[in-house]
């Protein structure tokens, strides 16, 4: 009898202490989406308010408003007890539904980045993308239902808690197996092609780098904890705090602006930016000044080769004999000044050298100029 009321008692304290740290994360998460929201509302407005309709235009909404209203709703969900039950199980749900959304997000940039005749590598993307929703729906319709919620003494504290189970781990490997998945699709590109790699895929792996770190830091400690299945205070706080959902909300919006401002610096659109075999011709090299793109593109040059000068005499060199005019050739270069959309982990990233190589003004500058060949 001593026995079962000390387990008890120690099951009451550890729910006590789980479910403040549950609070303290849940309202961190929703601050940093909120904050987040914030800082980069101007951004939204420019690159996704105008313009024509797409999937990658209806996910970013999706991950944008879906998400984050998830994140806080259910980090208020949690924190009464009329609707703790319900929360406590709608949290998987709602929170699956939300990680789909950002995972899609991330499978639709790979299969825009491999070019068409790499199907092989789309079909592999796809198919390990829907066997993890697959799993994970599966296991969350298995162990979600055995889910009760252990309510705390009144005036202790205003949380209510689940008690852990030994099989959860199995709804977060499937993401956490994913990632890796998709992180290794985006480098691909650049190991096969390390020769002749474009700096613009240079610049999307940098970016998917990134956000698969910080992704990667929020799936590990989600899943790791989950195997804590006998400590309260570890597994609980990050199962139902949205700490993962938060993360990766943030994280994919940031990736997504920087894609649409990198194509609009270079007056591109941002489904041809992706696209491989444009990455293979666009070439472009940093200017001399501090964050100056020159885009070099074709001139419009005739296709007859001008006449053979070998037997050009010193005399001509007085009275040059006269050439027949030729058809005007435009040479264009396009240098565009543009910000470089810091991602989460930047600053733990790169080195100060290479932030200060960034630049905090956006312009761009189109130059046309035009030769004619000979003398009139």
């Amino acid at each position: 009898m001593t026995t079962g009321a000390t387990e008890l008692e120690n099951l009451v304290l550890s729910s006590i202490v789980a479910a403040e740290k549950i609070g303290f994360l849940s309202v961190a998460s929703a601050t940093l989406v909120f904050y987040d929201y914030i800082l980069t509302f101007d951004q939204e407005v420019k690159y996704f308010w105008t313009g024509r309709w797409t999937l990658s235009r209806a996910l970013f909404f999706l991950n944008r408003y879906l998400s984050n209203s998830i994140a806080i709703v259910l980090s208020y969900l949690m924190t009464g007890f009329r609707s703790c039950e319900a929360a406590t199980r709608a949290i998987f749900f709602m929170e699956y539904v939300a990680l789909t959304i950002i995972q899609g997000i991330i499978v639709l940039r790979i299969w825009y980045m491999f070019a068409e005749r790499r199907r092989i590598a789309r079909l592999l993307v796809v198919s390990t993308y829907l066997a993890a929703l697959v799993t994970a729906a599966t296991e969350i319709g298995v162990l979600v239902p055995g889910i009760a919620p252990i309510k705390t003494p009144p005036g202790m504290t205003e949380h209510c808690t689940a008690p852990p189970i030994d099989k959860l781990w199995r709804i977060y490997l499937p993401n956490l197996i994913l990632h890796t998945v998709l992180f290794a699709a985006t480098t691909w590109p650049v190991i096969e092609q390390r020769r002749s790699t474009s700096p613009l895929m240079l610049r999307l792996v940098r970016d998917g780098g990134i956000f698969y770190i910080a992704v990667f830091a929020a799936s590990a400690f989600t899943t790791i904890a989950s195997f804590r299945s006998n400590d309260l205070s570890i597994i609980l706080p990050a199962m139902f705090s949205n700490f993962l959902l938060a993360v990766s909300t943030v994280s994919v919006s940031r990736l997504m602006f920087s894609i649409r401002s990198l194509a609009s610096a270079l007056s591109m659109d941002s489904i041809a930016l992706l696209s491989a075999a444009e990455l293979s011709r666009v070439r472009w090299r940093r200017g001399a000044h501090s964050g100056e793109l020159i885009v070099e593109i074709d001139s419009a040059e005739p296709e007859s080769e001008p006449e053979d000068r070998d037997g050009l005499e010193l005399g001509d060199m007085f009275s040059p004999p006269r050439l027949p005019r030729a058809a005007p050739q435009i040479y264009t270069t396009r240098v565009g000044v543009y910000h470089d959309e810091l991602l989460p982990g930047y600053h733990n990233v790169y080195t100060d050298r290479e932030r200060n190589r960034r630049t905090k003004t956006r312009s761009r500058a189109i130059s046309v100029t035009s030769a004619w060949a000979g003398i009139p």
